[in-house]
């Protein structure tokens, strides 16, 4: 490795002892050797900091960042602020990446002249013994994207461009605008800070080839608790992504933003349901909370969603039916989504 590190790959842990193994190794695979890789381990009360002191000890390389826990933004936030590298690249400690991820993309961008490579991924579904089930790749077109050419962007684009582990970033980018994770932020903080970066730019490659392995496990039995309210985190997703669309001039800025309030919604009114120990009041009054959100019915008019369900939520939020939602959302958690839509079909078909 030379005195400057050519790379500088970023790796936030906390209670990862399980998986920490196979993503270090996957790292330290890789076919270009130039790169320092930042463990940084965010208060983790497990073994996660002695697995990776037991690596470091055998590839200089790495190094291992120990910090009091504050969150993978502070995490990631304490690995910029440790980097040497004239890129950054980030992967999640529960995932693991192909040998020639960053021999390819780091050529890829110096190539082309480009602050940002974005590549695709493959998502891996495991069982609860970590067997691999099926590898499913995400793919899309090599494309270039320079600022004030492109005319539209697509929300398959704007959802890809939200990862954090997916792309390779010049640092310059990064520090001569200052520009972290929002530690504010409980939700969509890779979006909020890629867009930023994005806005920065002026010239985006993306690579169809995939090389990211995302894990998708079992959900565990979680004990239910008290989350913040997520709706805020929609806003300050939605703010950088304007920011960005704006910065480029994109003319179908407002129906992406759309897409991305109205479908992040009925994420954070799921969280109310899966994971959230509140009664049916406060539920009932936190829907209420967000279908009547300005960001909300400003964007709703640019909302056209293209499916059933999609249709069925316009037509709730529209009319404010919180009790509906309510109702609708609990049947959909028990229910298969087929019948989710029969009883929208029927609850719409009432009310006109």
């Amino acid at each position: 490795m030379s005195v400057v590190p050519k790379i500088s790959v970023i790796m936030p842990c906390y209670n990862v002892e399980k998986y920490i193994a196979r993503a270090i190794e996957s790292v330290l695979q890789q076919t270009f050797i130039d790169f320092e890789f930042l463990i940084i381990i965010d208060g983790s009360p497990d073994n996660s900091q002695k697995i990776a002191e037991s690596y470091a000890q055998k590839d200089k390389r790495i190094k291992v960042v120990v910090k009091e826990n504050g969150g993978v933004s502070s995490a990631r936030n304490m690995g910029l602020d440790n980097a040497k590298g004239e890129y950054i690249y980030f992967i999640d400690p529960d995932d693991w990446i192909e040998p020639s991820l960053l021999e390819d993309n780091i050529h890829l961008l110096i190539k082309e002249n480009s602050d940002v490579v974005l590549f695709a991924l493959f998502k891996d579904r495991l069982d609860k013994y970590e067997n691999l089930l099926l590898s499913e790749p995400i793919i899309f077109e090599n494309l270039e994207l320079t600022k004030y050419s492109v005319e539209e962007l697509s929300y398959f684009q704007i959802g890809v461009m939200g990862y954090t582990w997916n792309k390779i970033i010049k640092i310059a980018v990064v520090e001569d605008n200052y520009i972290r994770f929002d530690e504010t932020v409980s939700f969509w903080e890779d979006a909020v800070f890629n867009y930023k970066v994005f806005s920065k730019v002026s010239k985006i490659v993306f690579n169809g080839c995939p090389y990211y392995h995302y894990n998708l496990r079992p959900i565990q039995s979680l004990s239910k608790k008290s989350y913040p309210y997520l709706f805020d985190s929609i806003k300050s997703r939605c703010e950088s992504l304007n920011l960005f669309l704006s910065t480029w001039c994109i003319n179908n800025k407002d129906e992406l933003i759309a897409q991305v309030v109205i479908n992040d919604l009925r994420i954070c009114i799921g969280y109310l349901f899966r994971f959230s120990d509140k009664n049916k009041k406060s539920k009932l009054a936190e829907i209420e909370k967000i279908i009547n959100e300005p960001l909300v019915r400003e964007y709703l008019i640019y909302f056209s969603p293209k499916d059933f369900k999609g249709i069925s939520y316009k037509f709730l939020l529209k009319y404010k039916q919180r009790l509906l939602i309510y109702y609708l959302v609990q049947l959909n958690l028990k229910t298969k989504a087929s019948f989710f839509g029969l009883a929208c079909l029927i609850l719409i078909k009432t009310l006109l």
